[in-house]
C-alpha cells in the first residue's frame, strides 16, 4: 500500500487519529451526514463539553497546536 502524506492540515491529521485509533470510520461518517442535513444552530445539553470541543476546534484551526 502506498503512503499518503499531507502535511501542515491539522483536520486531515486529527480524523485521520481519530478513525485510526478511536472511532470506527462509519461512526464519523454518520456524523458528518448528521451534520451535512442539518441547519446551521446545533443546541449542547453539555456547556462544559462544548466549550472543550470549541476550544479544541480553535486551536487546530488557528495552528496553535
Amino acid at each position: 500500500m502506498e503512503e499518503c502524506y499531507i502535511k501542515n492540515n491539522k483536520i486531515v491529521t486529527f480524523l485521520y487519529l481519530l478513525m485510526r485509533d478511536e472511532l470506527p470510520c462509519g461512526v464519523v461518517e454518520r456524523i458528518v451526514q448528521e451534520l451535512e442535513n442539518t441547519g446551521k444552530n446545533y443546541f449542547f445539553s453539555n456547556g462544559y463539553l462544548a466549550d472543550y470541543a470549541y476550544e479544541i476546534a480553535e486551536r487546530l484551526l488557528t495552528n496553535k497546536v
